[in-house]
């Protein structure tokens, strides 16, 4: 059974321009975006801990508090309409509005000066290429290609028909060391190639210091790239290290050389029929807690001989079995086979544990710039990423989620205390970026109050004692957040629940806006699912752990306070449930 995965490889048997349909191989932290060009195959670099982390962003100045949403509303009539969605516009155009309210999103004002269309949505701030790998070969616009990428093991293998000759080209990343290997061979006349390895200029960010190429020997280099310090926020730097052939032919003393160029490690040679050729890269970033990124890379890259090519290849490929081992099944239905083998190999490429987790572009960014924000988004963004992990017996990927939400506690306590004057809770907005310090961090006053969201992460977290009963790794990982957020929970509603018992003001995740007399905006069913589940999963987990009695206590009250949703059925018996207090308005 192990093997079905092997009966369901991602085949193309033409060019791919767009990276959007490339071929991804990866282990979990490092992985790389293939793309088939007429004249060229293209390897976009990426890896999940490679963030520029600065924002010139000041969290206070930035939020409208709860008390304050609830003040402007009652006594100002302040509205925000769903499809507004500048807080700029939406304060400008509010009539009745109290003197001074701008000063308290004056940083806001100082972003969009600074950064123009770029503000929040596309700012220079998020994930980063890594860089990228080009095979320039002879290939015209009507050059056929075909490649293959087995799920089973991570082995991209393709063909380039050049005619009168055929390019092979195959390619796999370590499953555990951050090593890319590619192996190139040539059948038929006698074809030139070029091998690019680069990081370009960073456009997104025009201040950012020029990569570092450095050569190391006559067929090997490296190139560095610093982000330098700023807003509250270490230098940050990752180093790439590439070995070229030394030579095309194995019996041959003519040795080709590597140029190191603006951005660039080059190198230019001739295949002959027969030839094979091997070139491995390393990655590093000091982010993984080593003294010397560089070297680190290059110790990664370590040697290049074809023999090495394929012993780590037959290493990957063991540890590849290993993995399927654990989530290999056999459907009837075979299409839906399918999907479940190369959803999991996706999953596989961009998760790992100990690895930074996937934001919303997961670890092979194509640009500076994302095409959409690159950051975390807990309002579903995150939690698509695990919510598989336990049905498909993944229990890695739940280490990879503790550990991002452990990263995350800073800021999310912050939250609790700045946003609504909870001491001793967590509270999830709708974004954030790592490696940020908590008060720089993005508070999103309309989509970030969907106060369903801290609960949402304690009922993930529980789910996995559910699964395992490991006490331990609830111990360890999950019973500081469940605690928090039960604190959370209970005092919000000892501060904000008035006597119609309703919970508010808060969102259906992203709508309907902040409306007049917040209808739409009190006891939505995500708030009371989540809150129901927040105090019932913090009162077993405290009982399974035999802590925090008197605190048991005070959630097992809360919980009586939640209301219940509303449900029924129609005249013609059609079943209907409420979806906030207002649903009929």
């Amino acid at each position: 059974m192990k093997y079905i995965a092997e009966k369901y490889p991602i085949i193309t048997d033409r060019i791919v321009t767009n990276p959007h349909e490339g071929l991804i191989i990866g282990n979990g932290d490092f992985a790389a975006n293939v793309t088939f060009l007429s004249h060229e195959i293209i390897l976009y670099l990426g890896k999940n801990d490679i963030w520029d982390s600065r924002i010139d962003n000041n969290a206070k100045n930035q939020t409208l508090t709860q008390d304050d949403l609830i003040r402007y509303e009652r006594d100002y009539g302040f509205e925000w309409p769903e499809n507004c969605d500048n807080i700029l516009t939406r304060f400008a155009n509010w009539e009745g509005k109290p003197e001074g309210v701008d000063v308290v999103f004056g940083s806001l004002a100082e972003e969009k000066e600074r950064c123009g269309k770029l503000v929040l949505w596309f700012g220079g701030f998020g994930l980063r290429r890594a860089g990228r790998i080009r095979i320039r070969h002879c290939g015209f616009s009507n050059t056929k290609i075909y490649a293959k990428l087995n799920i089973k093991n991570g082995l991209l293998e393709s063909t380039v028909d050049l005619g009168r000759s055929k390019l092979h080209f195959s390619a796999f990343i370590h499953k555990e060391l951050n090593t890319l290997a590619m192996k190139m061979s040539l059948e038929g006349d006698t074809t030139a190639i070029q091998i690019f390895v680069e990081k370009e200029p960073d456009y997104a960010d025009p201040t950012m210091p020029l990569p570092k190429v450095e050569l190391l020997t006559d067929h090997s280099g490296t190139i560095t790239q610093l982000i330098p310090g700023k807003f509250d926020t270490p230098d940050f730097s990752w180093s790439i290290a590439s070995s070229f052939p030394e030579t095309v032919d194995k019996n041959s003393n003519d040795k080709i050389p590597v140029l190191d160029m603006a951005y660039a490690l080059a190198q230019s040679l001739r295949l002959n029929d027969g030839n094979e050729i091997t070139l491995f890269t390393g990655i590093s970033t000091d982010r993984e807690n080593y003294p010397d990124t560089r070297e680190r890379a290059i110790r990664i890259m370590g040697e290049n001989t074809i023999e090495r090519y394929n012993r780590l290849l037959a290493e990957s490929e063991k540890l590849w079995e290993k993995y399927w081992e654990s989530s290999s099944i056999e459907i009837e239905d075979k299409e839906l086979e399918s999907v479940w083998y190369r959803n999991l190999y996706g999953f596989a490429c961009h998760m790992k544990r100990g690895a930074q987790a996937p934001s919303l572009c997961a670890n092979v960014p194509i640009d500076d710039n994302c095409d959409f924000h690159s950051r975390y988004t807990w309002n579903h963004n995150v939690q698509k990423w695990f919510a598989a992990a336990l049905p498909v017996n993944r229990l890695e990927w739940y280490d990879v989620f503790a550990d991002l939400i452990r990263q995350h506690m800073p800021t999310f306590e912050y939250f609790s205390e700045m946003i609504f004057g909870i001491k001793g809770g967590v509270y999830c907005d709708l974004s954030s970026i790592p490696y940020a310090p908590p008060h720089r961090a993005i508070v999103n006053n309309k989509w970030g109050r969907a106060l369903c969201h801290t609960g949402w992460l304690s009922l993930m977290l529980w789910q996995h004692w559910e699964f395992t009963h490991d006490t331990e790794w609830l111990r360890k990982n999950a019973y500081d957040y469940i605690k928090k957020a039960a604190v959370f929970y209970s005092e919000y509603l000892k501060k904000y629940q008035k006597e119609d018992g309703d919970i508010y003001p808060s969102m259906r995740l992203e709508e309907p806006g902040w409306c007049k007399g917040f209808v739409g905006n009190r006891n939505n069913v995500t708030d009371i699912v989540m809150f129901r589940k927040a105090f019932e999963c913090a009162i077993s987990a405290s009982e399974v752990l035999g802590v925090d009695e008197e605190e048991r206590e005070d959630w097992a009250q809360a919980l009586k306070k939640v209301p219940e949703i509303e449900y029924g059925w129609t005249e013609d018996n059609q079943g209907w449930y409420a979806f906030c207090k207002d649903w009929d308005k």
